[in-house]
């Protein structure tokens, strides 16, 4: 299963003539957190921090609808699709687990249509596992059958287990016939770069925000191959552990790595690259990336992609973010890297 476009509906900034971005219509918190009533606007961006308190898994219900109103199909650490069609218990991000979850949800919300749906979640550690070890990924694409437009989402416990009541779902909206209104997503960083060679670009200090989101793109210097990673607050020691795929192929993993990996092998073209990231305080630190390489210049060259999800197990809040280069080329003027926040 590939789904490489993180999020095709995200606006993070002032839009010409005032347009209204991605703005928080509501969120709650609690061992099922249920985001009961909020506007209704033809797209959604959802994140969830669930925290089991045992193995637990969860699903989000829309509208509160419990009848054979949900279809989905989803991977998990890169494996065959499941399929389950005429599902009752809602639309899935993460896999069972005992350690903390972080997921990513676009809905189309338009009215008179089915709602689709796509999604990505981390797990910190694997399944039994309350810490260490190498995260688990899911990826979902999925439809809710219902002609009104999604107003409440709510979690629902599948595995017999139970979640911490510090667990949140957050729902954000975006309209474009909107007049007025104000982003969530608060500008962190805007980091242009206009040096010589690097193997670095580093975002100097940031505020600490919760949930985090960046791009990265990467000039090529011209010789040698990109291979893009991250650091966090100038880590470089062993914290990280990641699992990731090239071009929909074998996952790669290590559970003791001194960078988050988002890119496998690269050329000396450009790079693209985005996270999310959740910024937890006193807790490990959770990404979901996706990252693409143009290859050689013309259409005649697929690029490359990888998707993937790291971890660091540092606690202390992100303050600073470093785009790292593994390969034997470097980055160039022209590169850029922006991030954006909020709690």
């Amino acid at each position: 299963m590939s789904l490489n476009l993180l999020n095709p509906f995200t606006k993070f900034g002032a839009g010409g003539g005032g347009g209204r971005y991605f703005e928080l219509l509501d969120r709650d918190s609690g061992t099922l957190p249920d985001v009961s009533s909020f506007s209704a606007m033809p797209y959604l961006q959802v994140l969830t921090d669930m925290i089991p308190a045992s193995r637990a898994n969860y699903t989000l219900i829309e509208n509160n609808t419990t009848s054979a109103a949900y279809s989905r199909r989803f991977s998990e650490d890169g494996a065959v699709d499941i399929v389950e069609t005429n599902a009752t218990n809602g639309l899935p991000l993460n896999d069972s687990g005992n350690s903390q979850m972080f997921g990513v949800g676009n809905f189309s919300n338009i009215d008179s249509h089915d709602k689709l749906w796509a999604g990505f979640g981390v797990n910190q550690s694997p399944d039994g596992s309350t810490s260490g070890g190498i995260p688990e990924r899911r990826e979902v694409g999925g439809k809710y059958v219902d002609s009104n437009q999604i107003t409440s989402i709510k979690a629902l416990e599948n595995a017999g287990g139970s979640f911490d009541a510090a667990s949140e779902i957050v729902v954000l909206g975006y309209d474009p016939a909107a007049s007025s209104g104000d982003s969530v997503w608060e500008s962190l960083a805007e980091i242009d770069y206009s040096g010589g060679s690097t193997n670095v670009i580093d975002s100097s200090t940031i505020s600490a925000k919760k949930y985090m989101y960046l791009e990265f793109t990467g000039v090529s210097a011209g010789t040698g191959n990109i291979d893009s990673s991250f650091t966090i607050n100038g880590l470089t020691t062993s914290t990280y552990a990641y699992r990731i795929s090239e071009n929909n192929g074998a996952e790669r993993t290590s559970s003791s790595s001194t960078q988050a990996i988002a890119q496998y092998s690269g050329n000396d073209s450009e790079t693209f690259l985005c996270a999310y990231i959740l910024n937890k305080s006193g807790t490990p630190k959770l990404f979901i990336t996706h990252q693409q390489n143009r290859q050689t210049a013309g259409a005649g060259t697929a690029p490359y992609w990888n998707q993937g999800v790291s971890k660091s197990t540092t606690t202390a809040a992100i303050t600073s973010i470093q785009i790292q280069n593994n390969g034997g080329g470097s980055y160039a003027a022209g590169s850029k890297l922006r991030i954006w926040g909020f709690d």
